[in-house]
C-alpha cells in the first residue's frame, strides 16, 4: 500500500471516528457546564473517550498496513537472540490475531509470523514493529506499569496504571 492510499484510508478513518466522538463529547460537556456534573469524572471519561477512539484508529491503521508491516520486516530484518539483526528469509507460519496492550489501550489487530531459515526464530511483525515485551506491552505502557509495580501490592499497582495512564493492566 503506498502513502497516499494509506493516508486516505486513515483520513477515512478518522472522519468516521470523530462523528461518533463529537456526539458524545456534546453530552458529556452537557453535563458539566449545566453543574451536573464532576470535573474530576468529565476530564476521566474525556481522556477515556479518546483512548479509546485512538486505540480503534490504531487497530485499524494496522490492518490497512498488514502488507507494508511485512515489507518492513522484511528489508529491516528481524531482531536476533543476544542483540544484533538477522536478514534471514522468514517461512510464513500464518496470521493470528493478538491483543496488544498500549498507551491508549488494548489493541487487537491480526500479526503475522514466520520462523527464520537462518537462526530459527519465530518473528512476529507486531512484535518486532513495536518492540513489544513477551506480555505484549508497547515499551511506552511497560514503562508505565513498571513505574506501577514499584508500589506494594499488584492491586495498588492496578489502580495507579488506571488512574495515571486511563489502562487496565
Amino acid at each position: 500500500m503506498d502513502q497516499a492510499t494509506l493516508q486516505a484510508a486513515i483520513g477515512q478513518a478518522i472522519c468516521a471516528e470523530v462523528e461518533g466522538l463529537a456526539g458524545a463529547l456534546a453530552g458529556l460537556f452537557e453535563t458539566l457546564v449545566d453543574r451536573r456534573g464532576d470535573p474530576r469524572e468529565f476530564e476521566l471519561k474525556f481522556r477515556r473517550m479518546l483512548q479509546d477512539v485512538g486505540s480503534r484508529l490504531l487497530g485499524r491503521t494496522l490492518e490497512e498496513m498488514d502488507e507494508k508491516l511485512r515489507a518492513i520486516v522484511r528489508q529491516r530484518g528481524h531482531a536476533r537472540e543476544g542483540g544484533g539483526r538477522c536478514m534471514g528469509r522468514l517461512h510464513s507460519k500464518g496470521a493470528k490475531p493478538v491483543t496488544i496492550m498500549t498507551l491508549l489501550g488494548s489493541v487487537t489487530a491480526r500479526q503475522f509470523t514466520g520462523a527464520c531459515g537462518d537462526c530459527g526464530r519465530v518473528v512476529g511483525t507486531l512484535a518486532e514493529l513495536f518492540h513489544l515485551t513477551p506480555q505484549h506491552l508497547t515499551p511506552a505502557c511497560a514503562g508505565v506499569a513498571a513505574l506501577a509495580a514499584s508500589t506494594v501490592s499488584y492491586e495498588a499497582a492496578e489502580r495507579y496504571v488506571l488512574e495515571m495512564a486511563g489502562i487496565r493492566l
